[in-house]
């Protein structure tokens, strides 16, 4: 190994040639990995507390999780009833209709943490 080259944060073996350049230290491409699932890492990753991640991994950990479906919210999304929302999750408890953006109107013996929606049987 050449004496001049810079330690693999990784392996800690020199980096000559197609390395990547992160945390302020330079990795071997293969040693360049996730650190939850260990897949190695291209030009799209993330970090949080000095660790890396893929997106899938980082999404699973830090999104916000949908109150319907409980996956990770990433991109476009609805903040109601104190909640965060896939647009597609955000539904009428009654019908299933998705409400979007739209007016709806929140009967407490009929709703649930997957939507709002009104029971136009409801006695209440």
């Amino acid at each position: 190994a050449d004496k001049f080259a810079i330690p693999c944060a990784g392996c800690g073996k020199g980096c000559m040639t197609d390395y990547i350049e992160a945390l302020g230290e330079q990795w071997h491409e293969e040693c360049f990995r996730c650190s939850k699932c260990h897949k190695t890492l291209d030009d799209e990753f993330f970090v949080d507390d000095d660790n890396v991640y893929c997106k899938q991994d980082y999404e699973e950990l830090y999104a916000p999780k949908c109150a319907a479906c409980h996956l990770a919210v990433v991109g476009e999304c609805l903040q109601a009833l104190d909640h965060t929302f896939h647009k597609d999750c955000f539904t009428c408890t009654h019908c299933s209709k998705l409400l979007g953006e739209q007016t709806f109107y929140m009967f407490p013996s009929h709703t649930k943490a997957g939507g709002a929606g009104s029971n136009a049987d409801s006695a209440d």
